[in-house]
C-alpha cells in the first residue's frame, strides 16, 4: 500500500489512470448501415462496451484508494 501512502505516488498513478482513459477515448466510434432491412451494427461494440465497464469499476477503486489518505 506504499503507493496510496506518498502523495507523489497517488498523483503518478491517478495521471497513468487518465493517460489510460484518453487513450481509449473514442477506441470504437459508431457505425451503422442503415440501408438494408437489418440494421447493421459492428460486432466489436460488444468488446468496447466490456473494455468501458471495466475501466470504469476500476476507475472508482483508484479513486477510493488515493482519495483523502
Amino acid at each position: 500500500w506504499e503507493i496510496i501512502r506518498s502523495p507523489r505516488l497517488r498523483g503518478e498513478l491517478w495521471s497513468g489512470w487518465i493517460q489510460i482513459l484518453m487513450s481509449m477515448q473514442a477506441m470504437n466510434p459508431h457505425k451503422r448501415r442503415s440501408l438494408n432491412h437489418v440494421e447493421f451494427t459492428s460486432p466489436s461494440w460488444g468488446n468496447a462496451l466490456t473494455l468501458h465497464t471495466d475501466l470504469g469499476s476500476n476507475t472508482w477503486l483508484i479513486l477510493d484508494a488515493i482519495e483523502f489518505k
